[in-house]
């Protein structure tokens, strides 16, 4: 590279003078991120037992409140809910496929797919040939007993804890007070 004048000349020592300070700048991040690291490894290993038994706890108490909750559905109401000021407990219906032999399901949608034409085999398989369990959903119960698969529903139950709502907190602070004809 010719560098012809004076000011391009100065440019490219400015801009030189920059990629070091970049590259030097840039070492001294990952530097201070290796101490982080390091900060953070330690404090870890500082808070491991507590953090062990704080695991161990929630599990014990996420069991407890489910069987309390599962013991007593006249708590939940339709939602299949309970709300109280420490959290809220829900329940929700999942519902799996189950595949037990995937090579003969593809057999059978194979098979289908050939005998009726309007019912497009590809959609229900992927290419490495297993069942395509999200187009299989769309099936009712019947025909998916026709290709070897079931239905699984399950109930879940998830436990939450309160969280406060800044923004609603913030919203109703900043709302004028309602005052009210004697």
């Amino acid at each position: 590279m010719k560098i012809t004048d004076n000011a391009t000349a100065q440019d490219f020592a400015k801009f030189i003078d920059l990629q070091q300070q970049f590259s030097a700048k840039q070492n001294l991040l990952q530097q201070l991120e290796v101490l982080i690291n390091r900060g953070a490894q330690k404090f870890a290993e500082m808070h491991s037992t507590e953090y062990v038994v704080l695991q161990e706890e929630l599990s014990r108490l996420d069991a407890d409140i489910k069987a309390l909750f599962e013991k007593h559905p006249e708590w939940r109401g339709e939602k299949k809910s309970v709300a109280t000021p420490y959290g809220n407990v829900e329940q929700r219906t999942v519902i799996e496929l189950e595949v037990p032999n995937p090579a003969m399901t593809v057999a059978l949608i194979k098979a289908r797919g050939q005998a009726d034409k309007e019912f497009a085999a590809a959609d229900f398989l992927r290419v490495e040939e297993s069942p395509n369990i999200e187009a299989l959903e769309r099936l009712d119960d019947a025909a998916l007993a026709k290709l070897g698969v079931n239905r699984n529903k399950r109930e879940s139950i998830t436990v939450k804890p309160a969280k406060l709502n800044v923004a609603k907190a913030v919203k109703a602070a900043k709302k004028p007070a309602v005052k009210e004809a004697a």
